[in-house]
């Protein structure tokens, strides 16, 4: 794992990513966003201009679920509570299928 100091939402090949790394200083600088996989989806970032200068706005925050039985609720917050991001996320299609009862799990080709 990494060290960073901001929050993001990337999608890239079906995958979801979710940083956290404000937890208590935010934020480094947004000019690191150049560096993610080429052909992803950058859906949000809390980052300052450069490096912990405040322009965010945000001081820290953390990351919320709210997990269902059909999907997740994902919200991202700054330090005071208030979410910032939100979305929701289904379970990713699986390759695997349980074998009856045993709880034995066979890769499905």
């Amino acid at each position: 794992s990494g060290h960073e100091h901001c929050q993001f939402h990337y999608a890239l090949d079906g995958m979801n990513y979710i940083l956290s790394g404000a937890g208590h200083d935010c934020c480094y600088g947004s000019m690191m966003k150049k560096d993610l996989p080429k052909g992803g989806e950058l859906k949000f970032l809390v980052a300052d201009d450069t490096d912990f200068s405040g322009s965010s706005g945000v001081r820290g925050g953390f990351i919320s679920f709210d997990v269902g039985q059909d999907n997740m609720i994902l919200s991202i917050h700054r330090e005071s509570g208030d979410a910032l991001h939100e979305t929701k996320l289904v379970p990713r299609e699986s390759r695997f299928t349980r074998r009856g009862g045993d709880g034995v799990a066979l890769e499905v080709n």
